[in-house]
């Protein structure tokens, strides 16, 4: 006699819990310096220019552009010189 496991519907849904954790991601995207470029554009005032370009200075530093890297964080030291990020800023400008 079939169990209530080996029923049709059983393994269908078997098939998808499985293959949805295939496909689901265990590690976050890593962020786009893209879109917060586009908000340092669009609101170069706004309540996220600090925070944003803060995170382009890491970005540029992650990706290992020392010249990028340094360029944002000489903006960013003169525009927020009391930001979040103005000790990562000045690491990169003291190298």
């Amino acid at each position: 006699m079939p169990s209530a496991l080996d029923s049709p519907t059983a393994r269908t849904q078997r098939r998808r819990r499985s293959s949805s954790r295939a496909c689901s991601p265990t590690i976050a995207a890593a962020p786009k310096p893209s879109r917060f470029l586009e908000y340092t554009r669009l609101a170069p005032n706004g309540s996220f220019a600090e925070e944003s370009w803060g995170r382009l200075v890491e970005l540029a530093r992650a990706s290992g552009d020392v010249a990028l890297a340094r360029s944002r964080a000489r903006f960013y030291v003169d525009r927020f010189p009391n930001g979040a990020s103005i000790d990562v800023a000045r690491d990169l400008l003291a190298k």
